[in-house]
């Protein structure tokens, strides 16, 4: 039985790379991102992909209950999604810095909020 594996922030980099070599390995890959056309050439790779703002917690249960509605399972979570921010604190505006953390740190915790009891009801699951 293939794997079933929800990467977050699959547009560019370790997140595309990932979605790509997972399904190389014969699982089945959901490739999410904001801009569903950064991702759509995915989809003749055999990936199959969907628009995910991991900051959006409504978004995120859609995206979730769509894929274990399909699949019935989550096998393998993949919290790449990530915002960078640079500079001093001093001079980052208030709403930049939250967003940070809401992609960073909260983002994370609510998709794992999501996908762990589905885990946890078939007592096996990775989260990364």
């Amino acid at each position: 039985m293939k794997k079933v594996v929800l990467i977050t922030g699959c547009s560019t980099g370790i997140g595309r790379t990932l979605a790509t070599e997972f399904q190389k390995k014969g699982c089945k890959v959901y490739a999410t991102a904001r801009k569903l056309e950064a991702i759509e050439d995915l989809e003749s790779k055999q990936i199959a992909v969907d628009r995910l703002d991991v900051t959006d917690d409504q978004n995120i249960s859609e995206v979730v209950d769509r894929i274990t509605r399909n699949e019935k399972r989550i096998d393998i979570l993949v919290n790449n999604a990530g915002y960078g921010l640079m500079g001093p604190l001093i001079e980052t505006p208030g709403e930049e810095l939250a967003l940070q953390f809401s992609t960073n740190v909260f983002a994370p915790m609510a998709l794992i909020n999501q996908v762990v009891p589905l885990m946890i009801s078939r007592r096996s699951g990775t989260i990364v």
